[in-house]
C-alpha cells in the first residue's frame, strides 16, 4: 500500500497519468486498468475503479467481474475493499472518499 513517491515508482505514475483518462474509453485498455487493480500504489487501484465506474456495464470486458472478485480478495485497504464491493454490486463509487479523505 505505497503512496507511489519516489523514482523507484515512475512506471506506477506513468500507469496512473494513463489509466486516469482511461473513464473517456469505455472498454479500451483493459490490460492497463486490470495491471493498475493490482498495483502497490492505492492511487493506480482507485483509478482503475474509476474507470470502471465511468464505464456503461455493457462495456466492460469479459472477466471484468472476475478480476474484480480476485482484487477483493487480495486488497488490504478498507475503504478501497468498499469500493471494489460497490463497483461488482453494479454501484456509483463517483462520491466515495478515497483514502485522503477528499472526493474523487
Amino acid at each position: 500500500n505505497q503512496l507511489g513517491i519516489g523514482p523507484e515508482f515512475l512506471v506506477h505514475g506513468a500507469l496512473e497519468f494513463i489509466v486516469q483518462d482511461l473513464k473517456r474509453f469505455p472498454g479500451e485498455g483493459w490490460t492497463l486498468i486490470e495491471a493498475a487493480m493490482f498495483s502497490p500504489v492505492v492511487r493506480n487501484r482507485n483509478m482503475a475503479h474509476n474507470a470502471l465506474n465511468a464505464w456503461p456495464r455493457n462495456k466492460w470486458p469479459t472477466g471484468a467481474l472476475e478480476t474484480l472478485q480476485k482484487a477483493l480478495e487480495v486488497e488490504t485497504e478498507e475503504e478501497v475493499l468498499i469500493r471494489i464491493q460497490l463497483l461488482i454490486d453494479g454501484k456509483d463509487i463517483s462520491q466515495t472518499e478515497n483514502l485522503n479523505g477528499t472526493y474523487q
